[in-house]
């Protein structure tokens, strides 16, 4: 894990620092703590093993150590325990941040600025607009809605300007007076804007096809976005649809769609899945090492060591101010799958 910090990517970087942490309070743990657990259950008989004499010697002296300093290691624990639970729970957020991800030195960073500093903002809100039979797209109120709903959501904060088929149509009609400024706009009637539609189909057939479904049912709205997290694309897309709810009739429908949408969505099951992971391995590995030692009451008491360096790796990258984005979501499970290994040893050798 710790060859990760070679990586150019600061979310490797530290998925490895943190993993290798990880690992290692797993080892700590399951060597102090699990064998002062162990003494307080009655002692319990298993088939003799061989073993080295001088894992016998280590095995000995790891005894001893938890008989003498049972209270020191049950209260450095209950300590270590209370301070990581409230960077939890307290601090800890879950969230995916391209720019902590890949890092303020990344080439991908770079670019990214230089292109929504000097070109055009780098993302994309898709939007689908599905109209009732009573609302026609030529009529100058359904044109008018759409234009006011798109100027609203180009001031959403993360957002920035709204493209729909207007522009193409009051363009046009512009260069049908002369270019003249003052008539860059759609037409006056749903006959106006008909033919203003018609012309454009006529010169260019793929201009609107991007824009508009072939019956003319469902419209486009593309909205330039900034790159951000997945927390503040969560806050813009729940102020899109509360726009949705206050722009457009209750009979119109859209649908939020794009790689704006499309990545918070993505994300967002990524960490949930990782997340219902944890809980997946936990109950597999209790079940396994309670088969391996023929004692649930043995499995439970193991699996403390092993999952309470996942309360320690959480609490830590809280306090630290690390967010849980998607890679380090799997962090859990992958250290109670390792940490589990160092328990399975330790219990076999110390029931003989």
């Amino acid at each position: 894990f710790l060859s990760f910090v070679t990586s150019d990517l600061q979310t490797f970087i530290h998925f490895g620092v943190i993993s290798a942490f990880g690992v290692l309070a797993c080892l700590i743990l399951t060597f102090t703590l699990l064998p002062v657990l162990l003494l307080l259950l009655p002692a319990e008989a298993g088939s003799a093993v061989r073993t080295s004499q001088g894992w016998e010697v280590v095995l000995d002296a790891i005894v001893r150590t938890a008989e003498r300093r049972t209270m020191p290691i049950l209260a450095a624990t209950a300590l270590i325990f209370a301070v990581c639970a409230v960077g939890w729970l307290g601090f800890l957020r879950v969230d995916t941040d391209g720019y902590e991800m890949y890092g303020e030195g990344s080439q991908v960073i770079r670019w990214i600025r230089f292109v929504e500093q000097s070109l055009e903002r780098s993302d994309t809100l898709e939007i689908e607009i599905e109209l009732p039979a009573s609302a026609p797209l030529e009529s100058p109120e359904t044109l008018d809605t759409i234009s006011r709903f798109a100027r609203r959501l180009s001031r959403i904060d993360g957002l920035g300007r709204a493209t729909t088929l207007l522009d193409p149509v009051e363009r046009l009609n512009r260069l049908l007076h002369d270019d003249d400024p003052a008539f860059e706009l759609r037409g006056d009637s749903r006959e106006t804007n008909a033919q203003l539609i018609e012309l454009i189909t006529l010169e260019d057939p793929a201009l609107l096809e991007s824009w508009l479904s072939f019956d003319r049912s469902r419209l486009r709205i593309s909205v330039e976005a900034l790159f951000q997290s997945h927390a503040s694309r969560k806050k813009v897309l729940r102020e899109v649809r509360a726009e949705v709810v206050r722009s457009l009739p209750t009979d119109w429908s859209a649908s939020l769609t794009g790689q704006f949408a499309m990545g918070y969505d993505w994300v967002s099951e990524v960490q949930a899945t990782q997340l219902r992971s944890f809980l997946s391995a936990f109950a597999i590995v209790l079940i396994l090492v309670a088969f391996h030692v023929r004692s649930l009451g043995w499995s439970l008491i193991a699996m403390i060591p092993t999952t309470l360096p996942v309360v320690v790796l959480l609490g830590a990258m809280g306090l630290l101010g690390l967010n849980l984005d998607v890679g380090r979501a799997m962090i859990a499970a992958v250290i109670v799958g390792i940490g589990v290994d160092d328990t399975v040893h330790l219990l076999s050798h110390f029931r003989s």
